[in-house]
């Protein structure tokens, strides 16, 4: 007989505090009642959040990549539009988006090269190196998963 593995849909959203300006990347099982207890709407505004099976895992990696940007003592960051956008792109292309503040709907454009040969740099196609990130990092939670079972 066949184990089956249960993964709990989990979610990872991005927030912005009208109050002190600062950014909240975190994640929930419940966006509902989880939103409703940071005060979406009054005190903060909900940025996008997106549903993925590594969900913790992303969190992690979100919060390494901008702890430099971490308010002391806090869950909040201190990040540029610039690292926003990073955000939004690496979720857009790897996780189901429940909901994206249309203002923040990532442009992509057709204007870089079909090919890009050695030697030659373009630092538009730098993101895409999070995309490879997050593949391996949902591989390995995907074979750590089905050796428990």
């Amino acid at each position: 007989m066949l184990d089956t593995v249960v993964v709990r849909k989990g979610y990872l959203y991005l927030l912005k505090n009208l109050i002190l300006g600062g950014y909240k990347i975190g994640i929930t099982t419940a966006p509902k009642s989880r939103f409703k207890q940071l005060s979406v709407g009054t005190k903060a505004d909900l940025i996008g959040y997106w549903e993925h099976d590594a969900y913790r895992e992303l969190e992690k990696y979100f919060h390494k990549l901008y702890a430099e940007y971490r308010v002391p003592q806090s869950e909040w960051f201190d990040l540029s539009q610039e690292h926003i956008q990073s955000v939004i792109d690496v979720m857009y292309t790897a996780g189901v988006t429940q909901y994206l503040d249309p203002a923040f709907t990532p442009q992509f454009t057709t204007d870089r090269p079909a090919v890009i040969t050695a030697g030659q740099s373009d630092d538009s196609l730098s993101r895409w190196n999070y995309f490879g990130l997050l593949f391996i990092l949902c591989t390995i939670s995907y074979l750590i998963g089905a050796s428990i079972s």
